[in-house]
């Protein structure tokens, strides 16, 4: 009974630690994807005000 536990906090701890790496990856697209967004709504519209009351709303 031991034994089997332990395996299976064993396996769960790297299925939490693939988990966590993929939400870093999915974060850091994340992150990318609304710094490239943010620029172009800058871009299209020169003034950093627009942008900002966009997040607010």
């Amino acid at each position: 009974m031991g034994r089997v536990e332990l395996k299976l906090i064993r396996d769960m701890g790297r299925v939490v630690e693939k988990l966590i790496r993929d939400m870093g990856r999915v974060v850091d697209k994340l992150i990318g994807d609304i710094g490239r967004w943010n620029i172009n709504v800058s871009q299209t519209w020169g003034d950093g005000r627009e942008t900002y009351q966009g997040y607010v709303e």
